[in-house]
């Protein structure tokens, strides 16, 4: 008996272990998706301002927005999982 409660703890316990893993994921992402959200108009900025480095620069500011728009769908993909996983 007690070794049927200790393998039901076990499983309880390891998939909290999980769920906090996922969670402290997400919100590192949502970090990330603020500091990407600010060097963007950085870099949009910066290559107006360039003459020769204006098209590198301008590129770094596109590269970074294609990532924000992904992460950002990941995010709230995972955020939306999660939810679901917790009404079920």
């Amino acid at each position: 008996m007690f070794e049927l409660l200790n393998r039901g703890v076990n499983v309880v316990r390891s998939a909290f272990v999980v769920t906090c893993k996922i969670i402290n994921a997400v919100f590192d992402d949502v970090d990330i998706l603020a500091e990407l959200n600010e060097w963007g108009p950085v870099f949009t900025l910066w290559s107006n301002s360039e003459d020769k480095l204006g098209g590198t620069l301008s590129g770094v500011a596109k590269a970074i927005e294609k990532c924000y728009v992904a992460l950002q769908e990941l995010v709230s993909y995972t955020g939306f999982t999660l939810l679901f996983w917790s009404i079920t």
